[in-house]
């Protein structure tokens, strides 16, 4: 299979941003099952101006990846778990659902990115962000590398057993690195 080389020409930000949504569009499942207990269903996917990491809901679940190698960058990941907050053993579960769920869409992401544009990146295990002051240093590092930096989010949901559970996936990728595929 041939890999893909993008050439990136002088347009309009948005023809760009409409051609970027439309390309990472392509590299994202439309569904996955997870271990016949779950499965994930892809509802949007689009290019944003910035978004504030610290401003996630207080009873979200938050998980981020740093990404490394050609393409550089941070994923964060936020489901609203608030439905499952009254029973501990459904929430432990879920969580635990969520967070495997996030490392097998990003690894099969990672795969597609590099059979398609033969650029080899890397993920950091998975790191629980939650609301206290340990994660204030990196919810800063990540605020900070906005400035240099695509940011493309993915909206899918996360079914379990009749609940459907929201999920976003904020991908912040280093502008240059994009610019030189």
């Amino acid at each position: 299979m041939e890999k893909l080389k993008p050439s990136i020409q002088k347009t309009s930000p948005t023809m760009t941003s409409m051609n970027l949504t439309r390309r990472f569009d392509k590299l994202l499942p439309e569904q996955l099952s997870l271990y016949q207990r779950a499965s994930l269903r892809k509802l949007t996917v689009e290019v944003l101006e910035a978004f504030s990491p610290g401003s996630f809901h207080q009873s979200s679940m938050v998980i981020g990846f740093g990404m490394t190698g050609e393409l550089e960058g941070f994923v964060l990941c936020e489901a609203s778990l608030d439905e499952f907050i009254t029973s501990e053993g459904k929430y432990r579960f879920v969580q635990g659902l969520f967070v495997e769920s996030m490392n097998i869409l990003l690894g099969k992401i990672l795969t597609q990115i590099e059979n398609t544009f033969d650029l080899m990146c890397y993920m950091t295990p998975p790191k629980v962000l939650n609301h206290d002051s340990n994660n204030t240093m990196l919810l800063k590092e990540i605020e900070n590398f906005q400035k240099d930096s695509l940011i493309l989010k993915a909206t899918y949901t996360i079914q379990v057993d009749e609940s459907a559970i929201p999920c976003n996936i904020f991908f912040e990728i280093k502008q240059n690195k994009i610019l030189e595929v």
